[in-house]
C-alpha cells in the first residue's frame, strides 16, 4: 500500500513538472511566432515598396499599425503572461495587418521610381 502512495505521488509530481514545462514552451512558442509574423509582414512592406505597388503612404500607414500592434503586445506581455484573450487579439491584429498589406500590395498604385 505504501509503496503504491509513494509511486503515485511521484507520478503526478512528474505530470505537474512536465505540464508545467510545455506551458513555459508554449509561451515562448508564442512569442516566437508573434515575432516571426512581425518580421514577415515588415518584409512584404518592404518589398512592396521596393516594387512599387506601395506608395509612400501606403508604406507609412502599414508601418503605423504594425507599430500598434508591437504596442499591443508590449501591454499584453506587462504582467508576464499572454491570456487566451489576449493571444486571440493578436492574431486578429496581425490577420487583419496582413489582409491590409495584401489590398495595398495589389491595388493597382504604383509609384513611378524607388527612393
Amino acid at each position: 500500500m505504501n509503496s503504491k502512495m509513494i509511486a503515485t505521488t511521484v507520478l503526478l509530481s512528474t505530470l505537474g513538472l512536465t505540464s508545467l514545462a510545455s506551458t513555459a514552451s508554449a509561451a515562448e512558442r508564442w512569442r516566437y511566432e508573434v515575432a516571426k509574423g512581425q518580421a514577415r509582414q515588415h518584409q512584404l512592406i518592404h518589398q512592396g515598396r521596393h516594387a512599387g505597388s506601395i506608395t509612400w503612404r501606403e508604406a507609412y500607414l502599414l508601418r503605423r499599425e504594425q507599430a500598434r500592434i508591437a504596442r499591443m503586445e508590449r501591454a499584453f506581455r506587462a504582467d508576464g503572461h499572454l491570456s487566451w484573450s489576449e493571444r486571440q487579439a493578436l492574431r486578429f491584429a496581425q490577420d487583419s495587418a496582413t489582409a491590409h498589406i495584401f489590398h495595398e500590395r495589389n491595388d493597382g498604385q504604383h509609384r513611378r521610381y524607388w527612393r
